[in-house]
């Protein structure tokens, strides 16, 4: 059984959009027998022992993963079609690339501006599941690369691939889940007006899965390990404006995203046998964004609804049962620039007015 060390972020959530510069993965430990995370303060005494850890924690790390895969993507196609003036557009402009296209799709582009664009973005993710049922801590790093081609000076079309390695405790089982695997995704972008764009993102990722769960807890170790794989498959859809007033920058976005996870049936060390399943999740989301552009940072909030349309209430059959479909996210952050390759943001969130979900 493989286990993976596991860090304690300094920050909730750190993104960097980069070209060369490499962040530390977290590695596998040695062949000893993997140990019971020590439960966080305020963590209640673990209850779903006989549950794998897949099976209770996938609903929550599939919207984290496909959210940060596509937002990633959303930040590059932000890039390369944004109508944002001198003083917001270098925050959006192409990271590096075979042929700069421009950093817009704006009506005035020329004829010679179209033509071939390259990227790079990583970011890094922390999500803490606090609900009795399914407490957990995972991190999750994210690498992507892509390629797109500017059709037309207000269209653009392209594929990214990237790398996902997610780690972490599983206290409800007294448990550990490592998950890696890699994503093809296929986008394009349109300029609908000067102020207004619209994107789809499509994906596929195969995931590879190892875990762990103590049956017995405090009274001896009895671990438990499994291995599985898993498919998944999203596509996202975006509504985008933007208007700006000096270095005041103003953004809307409507987006809908759904994605399934299907894992494969396997079977325990002690011989359990589990069966395939399918985890479902769509939601709708409106949010709005303010920043305001200095020469070399960009601090902005933001707010945005969120209700989800399909999900997954309860995998177990057991008594998760007062989902909350709806609430707001709220967050913020910085966006900097490094050098003349090197892009950052440093954000946060905070889910309000919604407990269970």
């Amino acid at each position: 059984m493989r286990k993976r060390m596991n860090h304690r972020p300094v920050l909730p959530v750190l993104m960097l959009i980069c070209t060369l510069t490499l962040c530390p993965v977290p590695g596998y430990a040695s062949d000893a027998p993997p140990s019971v995370p020590d439960m966080p303060e305020g963590a209640e005494h673990p209850m779903n022992r006989e549950e794998p850890s897949s099976v209770v924690a996938t609903p929550q790390t599939l919207k984290t993963a496909v959210k940060q895969t596509t937002g990633l993507i959303s930040t590059r196609i932000s890039q390369a079609v944004s109508t944002a003036p001198e003083t917001g557009k270098k925050f959006r402009k192409p990271i590096f690339g075979f042929h700069e296209y421009g950093t817009g799709l704006s009506a005035g582009d020329d004829e010679q501006n179209i033509g071939l664009g390259v990227w790079g973005n990583m970011s890094f993710t922390n999500s803490e599941d606090e609900h009795f049922e399914s407490q957990s801590d995972f991190d999750l790093y994210n690498f992507l690369t892509g390629i797109d081609y500017k059709i037309t000076d207000k269209m653009i079309a392209g594929v990214s691939f990237s790398y996902e390695d997610m780690d972490g405790p599983t206290y409800y089982n007294a448990g550990n889940m490592a998950a890696d695997g890699f994503t093809i995704s296929p986008y394009f972008a349109a300029m609908l007006t000067n102020y207004l764009s619209f994107d789809v993102t499509a994906g596929f990722s195969r995931i590879s899965i190892d875990q762990d769960r103590n049956r017995n807890g405090l009274f001896g170790p009895d671990i438990i390990s499994s291995s599985l794989d898993a498919e998944r498959m999203f596509i996202a859809s975006n509504l985008n404006g933007y208007y700006s007033v000096r270095r005041w920058n103003l953004s809307a976005n409507l987006e809908y995203l759904y994605a399934e996870d299907d894992q494969d049936a396997f079977r325990e060390s002690n011989g359990n046998e589990v069966p395939s399943v399918t985890i479902h999740f769509g939601q709708i989301s409106l949010g709005s964004e303010v920043s305001y552009s200095f020469d070399s940072v960009e601090p902005y909030l933001n707010l945005a609804y969120e209700y989800d349309t399909v999900y997954d209430e309860n995998v177990l059959g057991t008594a998760y049962t007062d989902y909350d479909c709806d609430g707001f996210v709220l967050g913020g952050g910085l966006r900097f620039l490094l050098f003349s390759v090197l892009q950052g943001d440093i954000q946060f969130s905070s889910i309000l007015a919604r407990d269970e979900y």
